[in-house]
């Protein structure tokens, strides 16, 4: 039975450069600098972001440029992002405008200074349920490699004890982002066992089939690469077996061949003797 996806709550974020100092080329640049820092950190790899334009000029001359960026991501990321934007304060002090919204909820902050920034980050958690923090996290680890490691169960217990989970919540979370396969071995075998059923079905699979074992493999928490390799390595032992039959059969049908050739010329009154190297045929 495969579960149903979990989807974790998003938080939409702003971050905007409002430094006055910069001219629009070196507004559009730092832009673009904000933008590959926050693409760059770990688990906004997939992540859709937008820009934000600044007006410039009036009337009819004017223009826009590129000031910043808006995104969503998932609430486990928080402080990650931004730790991020403070390091970026930390060597240019630019004044930036940050918003952080979840639901109707919402927070922000203007200023130059990392501190101030690094001060946004409780009350940021304080919008966020400390149940799915910590779910949207293992959730994470969970579909990166299909298990826990010791190093991503560390970092759980850690965050477990900043949100005030008991431990007993926090393995039920864990079972829950784990789903009823618990180790990427069990999540294999059973994705393998569908996959074999399916190509008994039909081979080669069609479109339709392979998007709903992609979906298995998601409800699994099965990484999209083990997915792939666990086809490839079947379709590719599927070959090797049907080359097996083949050169089977083949040799099965020499000796009948020859042994019907044989019989068809004692009927012409031919026999036929096989020496070393040669041939020998003559007329009885």
């Amino acid at each position: 039975m495969v579960r149903d996806a979990y989807s974790p709550p998003k938080l939409a974020f702003l971050v905007k450069l409002i430094e006055p100092e910069l001219n629009p080329e070196e507004l559009a640049a730092e832009a673009q600098y904000l933008l590959a820092d926050l693409q760059d950190l770990s688990g906004l790899g997939q992540t859709r972001f937008h820009g934000v334009d600044k007006a410039q000029g009036e009337g009819p001359f004017q223009t826009s440029v590129q000031a910043g960026v808006q995104f969503e991501a998932a609430p486990d990321r928080l402080r990650a992002i931004l730790k991020r934007l403070c390091h970026r304060l930390d060597d240019r002090p630019l004044e930036t405008l940050v918003v952080i919204q979840q639901g109707p909820m919402r927070l922000q902050v203007q200023t130059h200074e990392s501190d101030v920034l690094a001060g946004l980050v409780e009350a940021a958690e304080a919008m966020l349920d400390p149940q799915s923090v910590y779910r949207a996290k293992a959730e994470a680890y969970c579909r990166t490699h299909g298990e826990l490691s010791p190093s991503e169960d560390a970092n759980l217990e850690l965050l477990r004890l900043r949100l005030g989970l008991s431990e007993q919540e926090a393995e039920s979370l864990k079972a829950e982002a784990l789903g009823p396969y618990k180790t990427l071995a069990e999540k294999r075998q059973y994705f393998r066992e569908v996959l074999m059923e399916e190509l008994a079905r039909e081979n080669p699979l069609s479109e339709a089939t392979w998007e709903l074992l992609e979906e298995l493999a998601d409800n699994l928490n099965l990484p999209p690469d083990d997915a792939t390799a666990i086809y490839q390595e079947r379709l590719h032992q599927i070959q090797v077996d049907a080359e097996a039959i083949r050169r089977q059969q083949e040799a099965e049908a020499e000796p009948a061949f020859f042994g019907h050739l044989g019989h068809e010329f004692d009927r012409a009154g031919v026999s036929i003797k096989i020496l070393p190297l040669t041939w020998s045929v003559s007329s009885v």
